[in-house]
């Protein structure tokens, strides 16, 4: 005795367990995703393991120290090299403009 019940979505009526099906696949598709681009080592639990007991997110991790270089190259990276390229020449004439307003000054006073 199967349940056959109708569930009416955006997509048609749908009995319940064709529901359960697709709820299932679309659940190992965004599984199959996460650990595509989340994956965990081979001593972690499988994204996959984690959806199903609800711990997807890890408990944070606190460092202390400086910043690595591979931190500050990864933002430099999100941000496009170019731009933060641009932002240095930027920053770098606008100091130039101090000092020489400075030095004309100096020149100027006599």
């Amino acid at each position: 005795a199967q349940d056959k019940r109708l569930v009416v979505s955006n997509k048609g009526a749908k009995s319940s367990n064709d529901q359960e099906k697709e709820e299932d696949e679309d659940d190992k598709r965004l599984a199959g995703l996460l650990t595509e681009n989340y994956g965990r080592g081979k001593d972690k639990k499988s994204v996959a393991e984690m959806i199903k007991d609800g711990t997807l997110v890890d408990e944070e991790k606190l460092k202390k120290g400086a910043v690595t270089s591979d931190v500050v190259m990864t933002y430099i990276r999100s941000m496009g090299v170019w731009f933060v390229a641009l932002c240095g020449l930027v920053l770098l004439l606008a100091y130039a403009t101090f000092v020489f307003n400075d030095v004309w000054l100096a020149i100027w006073a006599g």
